[in-house]
């Protein structure tokens, strides 16, 4: 993973805490996330997250004839449940969208994400999905599939930060 900074065990305990929060927050939001099951300090340079193994493959993974409407559409629908709950994820690239054995969107890695998060956050998310899945399938059907979901305001607010 490269060389990092060391951190203190305090602040590497507000990160656990952070991820942890994220992790039950998107739950309760209702999205698709892989279940927390243990946290534990390691040491004074670690800790653990323990989360439930979600088998599929990741977005980026998946070959362009996979990914189809009705993706893209499970996708939306899952930041329309941490949208509804002011949680920003903050890191939706294709790395970050799993598609389970069933087709069903779960998002992972949410340590970089905010709770009540602010519009211009929340915008920013609708943003880099439009980005992530329009690079796949391209603009016309990210966009269609965000506007069915989401509906066309939120979509508009979002365009400022693509120019």
């Amino acid at each position: 993973r490269g060389f990092t900074q060391r951190r203190s065990l305090q602040s590497l305990r507000q990160a656990l805490e952070q991820e942890a929060l994220l992790a039950y927050a998107a739950i309760a939001a209702g999205a698709n996330a892989p279940k927390l099951i243990a946290t534990s300090e390691l040491g004074p340079d670690a800790v653990m997250l323990v989360y439930e193994h979600i088998g599929g493959h990741t977005l980026d993974a998946l070959p362009d004839e996979e990914i189809t409407d009705e993706l893209l559409a499970g996708a939306w629908k899952q930041l329309k449940f941490l949208q509804s709950r002011r949680i920003a994820h903050r890191r939706l690239d294709g790395d970050a969208l799993l598609v389970d054995r069933s087709g069903n969107v779960v998002l992972t890695d949410l340590s970089g994400g905010e709770i009540a998060a602010g519009d211009l956050v929340l915008r920013m998310d609708i943003a880099q999905l439009l980005t992530t899945l329009g690079l796949r399938v391209g603009a016309e059907r990210s966009v269609a599939a965000a506007v069915e979901v989401l509906g066309p305001d939120a979509i508009a607010d979002s365009l400022p930060l693509l120019q």
